[in-house]
């Protein structure tokens, strides 16, 4: 018999969120040392969507909690959430699976990340998917399903040598339909900037953005074929191929908290699983895994009331 978790709301806006706070990391470099490839972006909305689901139900349900600073020193301007003076880090289970699965997962360089020992990993399993192929990516505009078609720019256009703005940049496409843009970057000050053009068939233009740095290239569709961007402060002319788009929505449909457990735990009972041993995240197939038993987790049930006596002993 399958167990019955607490369900916490799913609603599309949780997935427009996470892929905001995605974008806006790209646009800092100092925020991308996690976000290397798009099963990165993508793991990074979904654990994104689990943090804000929890939060909003800690809320409405008046749990006692804190916003906590992030102790990654790489995503200072992030936060965890502390309940009952601990630390706790919502991570999603993304769950693409025909099966719901009895396990938790976790990459083995996870454990790497900076937090104590004290810490606790509050495990939210999101069942819903992914696109990581053109075909699937396809299909699901087909469908009329949402789609974050996104380009992460290379490091001497997210993070340049001299901060001197990378003056007016030309734009043009090699394809047969016209291409809606949105640069996201930072302007002189290190603020977000988001330009925004639309392009004509194989016309090129040139535009003054204000970009000082330029972190990644949304596009509402593939386009048929390659899109230049070129920097004469830069002297680099850079082409974005159809292929080298990335779909980061995640397609959730539903989201149970399976129990949380400190890190410290976790880390001495977890069994290591090698890359393409089995599991339902398409996201983590090439890696390297620790995996626990959905049985070894304390419901979450339990931290919350522990967080009620605690706020009750602080009067």
């Amino acid at each position: 018999m399958t167990a019955e978790f607490p369900r916490l709301p799913f609603t599309p806006d949780l997935t427009e969120t996470g892929v905001a706070e995605v974008v806006a990391a790209l646009a800092h470099p100092s925020r991308q040392l996690f976000l290397g490839n798009y099963d990165d972006m993508r793991l990074r909305v979904a654990d994104n969507i689990a943090a804000l689901a929890v939060r909003r139900y800690l809320a409405q349900e008046g749990i006692p909690h804190q916003a906590a600073p992030a102790i990654s020193f790489s995503e200072a301007d992030r936060y965890d959430i502390a309940i009952g003076g601990r630390r706790c880090v919502p991570l999603a289970q993304l769950d693409c699976g025909q099966v719901r699965s009895d396990q938790v997962y976790l990459p083995e360089e996870t454990g790497g990340r900076v937090y104590r020992d004290v810490d606790i990993y509050l495990f939210i399993r999101l069942t819903g998917k992914v696109t990581c192929s053109r075909e699937e990516v396809d299909r699901a505009q087909l469908a009329g399903q949402p789609v974050y078609l996104i380009h992460h720019m290379p490091e001497a256009w997210a993070s340049p040598e001299r901060w001197a703005g990378l003056d007016r940049l030309a734009l043009k496409t090699d394809t047969i339909e016209p291409v809606s843009l949105a640069l996201h970057g930072q302007d002189r000050e290190r603020s977000p900037l988001v330009y925004r053009a639309d392009l004509q068939p194989r016309r090129r233009i040139k535009v003054r953005t204000g970009l000082y740095a330029l972190g990644s290239v949304h596009a509402t569709a593939i386009p048929t074929g390659p899109v230049g961007i070129h920097s004469p402060k830069l002297e680099e002319l850079h082409l974005i191929h159809p292929y080298q788009w990335g779909n980061i929505w995640v397609y959730g449909e539903s989201l149970e908290m399976l129990g949380y457990i400190t890190q410290e735990r976790f880390h001495q009972e977890a069994v290591k699983l090698m890359p393409g041993e089995e599991q339902p995240n398409p996201c983590l197939k090439d890696r390297p895994l620790l995996r626990l038993p959905v049985v070894a987790l304390t419901p979450a049930e339990d931290l919350f009331r522990r967080a009620r006596e605690w706020a009750e002993k602080r009067g």
